[in-house]
């Protein structure tokens, strides 16, 4: 996606060791750990306000919260 000239973020309620891994392995340039599920949806405000649309793709069902503040989301979560 950041070849398409999307900036992408991965945020995490992980500490920052996993989280960087992570974000390596899956060649993330940008990310955030110790993010609790109510600050992320005002993560995604913060570039909205600026006119930016922000998509949201969530892994875990503690994110789905924060799914109405995108523009854009999925959740991809397994029961």
């Amino acid at each position: 996606m950041e070849k398409m000239g999307l900036t992408v973020y991965m945020l995490t309620g992980d500490n920052v060791g996993p989280a960087h891994t992570i974000a390596r392995k899956a060649n993330i340039g940008h990310y955030r750990s110790g993010v609790l599920p109510p600050d992320k949806a005002i993560f995604i405000e913060q570039p909205q306000q600026k006119g930016a649309q922000v998509a949201m793709v969530v892994t875990g069902i503690n994110d789905i919260a924060a799914l109405p503040q995108a523009d854009l989301s999925n959740a991809l979560v397994h029961v």
